[in-house]
């Protein structure tokens, strides 16, 4: 079972530093455990997500997505794991605006070396902006 021994839990702890792109998208963890294979976080998209529409641009909502489906997934990972997304498709329901967007994400399905993990964006009056469906595979880092 995962323990929070993976930097993935620095990451969540606060102890280490966000990726870049991730920071960019404004993540904040809400709930994530080890070994749950559940995670949800919310973002804070930035004036310039937005399209001519001012409303935040797909490609954003997909990374939102992509983040929260690889942190679910992470939650399961062991020490020496790590995953790559190698599919994933989504669906773009409604319009977003700036504001806080709400993610949640789930492992469908975790084998060895493949998962498959769906997730959703809301706004805070819980109507659904997107979801999304994935495949990850899971790696081992190797020494040398």
């Amino acid at each position: 079972m995962a323990e929070r021994k993976h930097p993935f839990w620095a990451e969540v702890d606060g102890t280490a530093p966000l990726p870049p792109a991730t920071q960019h998208l404004g993540l904040r963890f809400i709930a994530a455990e080890p070994g749950s294979g559940t995670i949800r976080v919310e973002f804070s998209p930035r004036q310039e997500f937005t399209n001519p529409r001012g409303q935040v641009q797909g490609g954003f909502l997909s990374a939102m997505l992509d983040d929260a489906l690889s942190g679910a997934l992470a939650t399961t990972l062991e020490v020496d794991e790590f995953a790559v997304t190698i599919e994933s498709k989504v669906n773009f329901i409604r319009p977003a605006g700036l504001g806080t967007i709400l993610g949640e994400a789930e492992v469908e399905h975790r084998g060895r070396s493949i998962a498959f993990l769906r997730g959703v964006l809301r706004d805070l009056d819980g109507a659904t902006l997107a979801t999304a469906t994935a495949t990850a595979q899971v790696l081992r880092n190797r020494e040398g």
